[in-house]
């Protein structure tokens, strides 16, 4: 018997006995996504809530999220991402949290203010990377993926990420027509830039769906050596 921990912050979320099986959500290259499929009586009390009304219900600590869908061909299943997730035996102590780069966090109240530093004389150089996302997205947790394999490795250190919520933030959501999540959008020397010229999956100027590291990569070194 194990128990599944948030490796973010290390709040005990479920139980083996609370698993009915285990799946694939998604694949790309460099990245796979993989889920715990949760019997319906699992006990989430100790997450915080949020009904979707029309999507889905989500269950959260910080960033792990677990969800249910309010309609497809699995409405539902109550499903666990695998991907921030440490599992220790039961009645052992939690795996130590292993700190992880997470983008910066905006809202309606500091977005213009951040995007008009990249202005400043010691930020002009910057490329600044704004995802709008959901916890209950998985290609966005691909681009999380991504952004943290490139801090990681420092060799884009001109290269600031930033996120939206987009269910929290509706009037950013709608002011920049992101059209689903996740969509990215891009500005330098406080200015919007368009990408359009440089990926095919642009909507609006930004790009409107999630990409394997190399791809992102070569968009970002495309847009630095832009003129703002």
């Amino acid at each position: 018997m194990s128990c599944f921990y948030c490796a973010s912050c290390g709040q005990k979320l479920f139980a083996t006995a609370d698993v009915a099986a285990k799946k694939r959500l998604m694949q790309m290259p460099g990245y796979s996504l993989d889920c715990y499929v949760l019997h319906g009586d699992a006990d989430l009390s100790r997450l915080k809530h949020r009904d979707e009304d029309f999507l889905n219900e989500v269950w959260s600590c910080c960033r792990i999220s677990l969800m249910r869908l309010a309609r497809g061909g699995e409405a539902g299943q109550i499903i666990a991402y695998a991907d921030n997730l440490a599992e220790a035996p039961e009645g052992s102590p939690p795996p130590a949290l292993v700190p992880e780069y997470k983008s910066r966090q905006l809202t309606e109240d500091d977005f213009d203010q951040v995007m008009a530093e990249g202005a400043l004389p010691e930020n002009k150089h910057k490329l600044y990377v704004v995802k709008f996302t959901a916890l209950w997205c998985p290609p966005c947790r691909a681009m999380d993926h991504v952004f943290r394999r490139i801090k990681a490795a420092g060799d884009l250190p001109d290269v600031e990420f930033f996120e939206v919520d987009s269910d929290e933030q509706q009037d950013l959501t709608d002011r920049f027509l992101a059209p689903s999540v996740p969509y990215i959008i891009f500005f330098k020397n406080g200015q919007r830039m368009d990408a359009s010229r440089f990926v095919l999956s642009s909507v609006n100027g930004g790009l409107s769906q999630a990409v394997c590291e190399d791809e992102f990569r070569a968009l970002c070194h495309k847009l630095l050596a832009v003129e703002a």
